[in-house]
């Protein structure tokens, strides 16, 4: 008898093209928080720019 555990990976193992299909659920959970992140760094260099030009 197999466990909890085991039973959900040996029904996971019977779900068709599932590591592609987990790869592109990771992508799309990774690419919010990048480009919020981007968006931050993007943002900082801004204010930095506009600092630096406004004595001139």
């Amino acid at each position: 008898m197999l466990g909890e555990c085991e039973q959900f990976f040996l029904e996971l193992m019977k779900v068709p093209r599932m590591e592609s299909k987990l790869r592109v659920f990771l992508f799309k959970i990774q690419f919010n928080a990048q480009v919020i992140f981007m968006a931050c760094i993007l943002c900082s260099n801004l204010s930095y720019i506009i600092k630096c030009t406004e004595g001139k």
